[in-house]
């Protein structure tokens, strides 16, 4: 800082601390340029810190960035199948296409308006967030728990549709399903990430670099 930079690039030194400390960190850096109006590029493989620090994040997958943008859009709205699996808990799940807005899901049908690169086509992949699936025993949209994983206030559900597709659901309300266990679900969408269904390998290392 005594030299007055105009930009520092910071590899992933933050990633081995604890939320805590790299959050003061990190927050610390952000008032500090802005004090000293310098711009900052962090590598990280940290998805929390990216969302919550970033005013731009790019997604490096295999050495060649997949996406430039902001947390929200980088959240909301994926540009590939790797970048949705990589930032975010959650399924790709085969989708109806009904018209150019429409889209149906199990028996659910939802407003969908595709870009212009998905028009035409009669099947889609839906990216959907393990938050945006809810427990509701009076759906006729059934599934079966496959597995369950208690993280403290959350608990990570693996479930089975009836046409055998598996999904994950975040479950924030302290149910007390079991394994085995039949139960109707809803889902309630924010974003409709949409994908050309193809082969499609989950990526296992991405970076992020803020």
């Amino acid at each position: 800082l005594i030299k007055g930079p105009r930009l520092i690039l910071i590899d992933s030194i933050l990633d081995s601390l604890n939320t805590a400390p790299r959050n003061d960190i990190l927050t610390l850096l952000k008032k500090t340029a802005k004090k000293h109006k310098f711009a900052f590029v962090l590598s990280t493989n940290s998805l929390a810190s990216a969302y919550s620090h970033a005013t731009t994040i790019a997604v490096i997958i295999d050495n060649n960035i997949h996406q430039i943008a902001d947390p929200q859009t980088i959240y909301y709205a994926p540009s590939t199948t790797d970048i949705a699996l990589f930032t975010g808990e959650g399924s790709l799940y085969p989708v109806t296409v009904l018209n150019n807005n429409v889209i149906k899901i199990e028996n659910e049908i939802h407003e969908a308006p595709l870009p212009a690169n998905l028009i035409g086509e009669k099947k889609l992949n839906l990216f959907i967030r393990a938050n945006q699936i809810f427990f509701n025993p009076t759906s006729d949209i059934e599934i079966t728990i496959m597995d369950i994983k208690f993280m403290g206030s959350i608990s990570i559900y693996t479930v089975k549709t009836s046409t055998g597709h598996h999904l994950t659901l975040a479950d924030y309300t302290a149910n007390e399903y079991k394994v085995g266990e039949k139960v109707g679900i809803n889902f309630q969408f924010t974003s409709f990430p949409l994908f050309k269904i193809k082969e499609t390998v989950p990526t296992q290392y991405a970076q992020i670099s803020v």
